[in-house]
């Protein structure tokens, strides 16, 4: 309601998906008022429910339950065509109709996160293998490092034709490689990363429950791993697979731990990396999990830093009037990630070993591009919240000692991609390693001159399944209207 949205599953499903710090800065102090309504409402339920009389007769409660039974039959009756009995039917009523369907998808998304445990994950994944190879060998340690970025637009990136100087410090690099048409598999974080590390799609996203990812791979590799966040302990959908690490390092906005002060700007995700290249002399393999453009985009950038002026502006009072200084605010936060990256190249250059990064954002973010209040990203995609950012950097010494290592990539820079479908493969090649059994890997590693290219397929709410091309043709149909 508060943007201008009715409440559907997605919403519910972010609800469940979130933490009280992530809240507190969306809603401001908001939260507030509406904590008092809440707490009011209880109580209110709570002494409405103790005027109800202790006992009714025995009349009284057969016909009562008559008429329920009868108001369940219409229910049934009403869609039962569509079901193989008449149970089904009157289920999927309450399932889908309002208010019910709400305790339902709250529930769901319930079971689906909180319910699913590390020792689940454990014993569902026990016997679980790869069979994870290198296909050769280097004469230096090789360092992969993956970068998730958070609520990344594609198009406001310098380097990728925005008119703004948004990344400047990436433009100058010449082992760079930027992709052109990627699409993530869904508009929110819990169910867009899992995809990013595992061999889960849009198609079955829930595989991720039972298959381990990129960190196990790596290991099986001969690899070190570690994860590094600055997000909060992500809920079951990330972490299970985090568990899988040899080293975890995530942010605690509670307490300040061995690398992080208070504060979340991503720039403290840049000691622990050093200080893990420096202490491991084995091949390495880090992810780095960032804020990067999560709302509220004035906090993302430290004092000092900004680039483009932002006047103070409220997310729940913002007009059209107020799209530019948003805007500005967002871009901000593109211009400190390219800051942030570059340092992250920075540190892998000072090693001189066979070094690579690659960035990819989990989904993209709503900036009121249609001339409408739609802002920030929710379950529900669009054009703007699917289309996101995917690129390469390569050390000089990876390219000296690889030199036809990117002619694959190159040929496959302006294909249609899925990060869903190609980070997990593609990782895996930027450290030598192939899963044999799987027939897969060669047609969505973007290494790999048989790759095939996507139809890029996205996650909707109640997991139905749309594409970016489609969203892209809703996106200029409301453009024209």
């Amino acid at each position: 309601m508060l943007l201008h949205k009715e409440i559907h599953k997605g919403l519910l499903g972010l609800v469940v998906n979130s933490s009280i710090r992530e809240a507190t800065e969306l809603l401001g102090w908001l939260i507030v008022p509406i904590l008092a309504i809440v707490i009011t409402a209880f109580f209110a339920g709570f002494y409405l429910m103790k005027q109800l009389p202790q006992k009714i007769n025995v009349k009284t409660g057969f016909v009562a339950s008559i008429i329920g039974l009868m108001l369940l039959s219409i229910l049934g009756l009403a869609n039962i065509r569509y079901y193989d009995n008449f149970y089904n039917a009157v289920s999927a009523n309450f399932k889908n109709s309002f208010p019910t369907r709400y305790y339902f998808d709250f529930l769901n998304d319930y079971r689906n996160t909180w319910k699913i445990s590390n020792e689940e994950y454990l014993r569902a994944t026990k016997d679980f293998k790869f069979g994870a190879i290198r296909t050769s060998s280097t004469n230096k340690r090789r360092i992969v490092v993956l970068v998730i970025g958070e609520s990344c637009r594609y198009d406001h990136w310098q380097i990728n034709g925005y008119s703004r100087q948004t990344s400047p410090l990436l433009a100058k690099e010449h082992n760079l490689f930027s992709f052109h048409n990627v699409a993530s598999g869904a508009s929110v974080t819990h169910r867009s990363v899992p995809m990013l590390i595992t061999r889960a799609g849009v198609e079955t996203w829930s595989d991720h429950f039972t298959q381990k990812g990129l960190l196990y791979a790596f290991r099986e590799a001969g690899y070190y791993t570690a994860w590094v966040s600055n997000q909060e302990k992500e809920i079951s959908t990330a972490n299970l697979h985090i568990a899988d690490a040899d080293t975890a390092l995530i942010k605690d906005y509670n307490d300040n731990n061995n690398f992080m002060v208070a504060n979340n700007y991503d720039e403290n995700l840049l000691h622990p990396l050093t200080r893990l290249i420096k202490e491991k002399s084995s091949d390495i393999f880090i992810v780095l999990h960032t804020l990067g453009s999560h709302w509220d985009y004035r906090f993302r950038v430290p004092a000092g830093k900004e680039k483009f002026p932002v006047k103070d502006f409220y997310i729940f009072n913002h007009s059209l009037a107020d799209k530019q200084n948003i805007v500005n605010a967002y871009d901000n936060t593109i211009a400190y990630t390219d800051e942030f990256l570059d340092s992250v190249i920075t540190t892998l250059k000072m090693t001189s070993e066979e070094a690579c990064l690659l960035f990819i954002s989990d989904h993209g973010e709503s900036l009121m591009d249609n001339g409408d209040y739609n802002i920030l990203h929710a379950f529900e995609p669009c054009y703007y919240s699917i289309q996101v950012p995917l690129f390469f950097w390569f050390s000089d010494a990876l390219v000296n000692a690889n030199p036809h290592f990117t002619d694959g990539l190159t040929g496959n820079q302006n294909k249609a991609v899925s990060s869903a479908e190609s980070i997990f493969y593609t990782t895996l090649h930027l450290g030598n390693i192939d899963i044999p059994s799987d027939p897969n890997f060669k047609k969505r590693d973007l290494f790999s001159s048989s790759f095939v290219e996507s139809k890029q397929k996205v996650l909707k709410e109640n997991n139905t399944i749309t594409t970016l091309p489609v969203l892209k043709a809703e996106m200029n149909s409301e453009k024209r209207n």
